[in-house]
């Protein structure tokens, strides 16, 4: 019996495109822009798109921006394996969304920033959409 090996690919690619179907067919996606490891150097997204990127020992945090978000109760998908953030444009902390779980509500409005976070030993590819 020949025993079939599930590549890296697999186990990074299979639960990234299961969420991006979870996401209805008018959405719009973006991958990171480098460098986005700063609230200054942010990547901009905006409410309801499907954001990826990766992080890893060398790029620790991926920073995202929405601007002109509506005040209001919101959520934070993401996928499970990447601890993630949101920040007020002050800076300050408005939900944290720890790896092993894939959703987080918050309440806010105007700028907000989504950080992707490593915490493994080996590159993590995330993806996410706030909502």
């Amino acid at each position: 019996m020949m025993k079939r090996k599930t590549g890296r690919f697999a186990r990074v690619a299979l639960p990234v495109l299961a969420m991006a179907l979870a996401f209805s067919a008018t959405a719009t996606a973006a991958g990171e822009t480098e460098p986005n490891d700063s609230l200054a150097a942010a990547s901009a997204t905006s409410l309801g798109e499907y954001n990826w990127g990766v992080v890893s020992g060398s790029d620790v945090n991926d920073y995202w921006k929405l601007t002109d978000a509506s005040y209001g109760t919101h959520t934070l998908y993401g996928n499970s394996g990447t601890a993630m953030e949101v920040r007020n444009s002050s800076g300050s902390l408005l939900a944290y969304k720890p790896a092993g779980t894939t959703s987080v509500s918050f309440f806010g409005g105007g700028t907000l920033y989504v950080v992707a976070s490593f915490y493994s030993s080996t590159a993590y590819n995330y993806s996410f959409s706030v909502n």
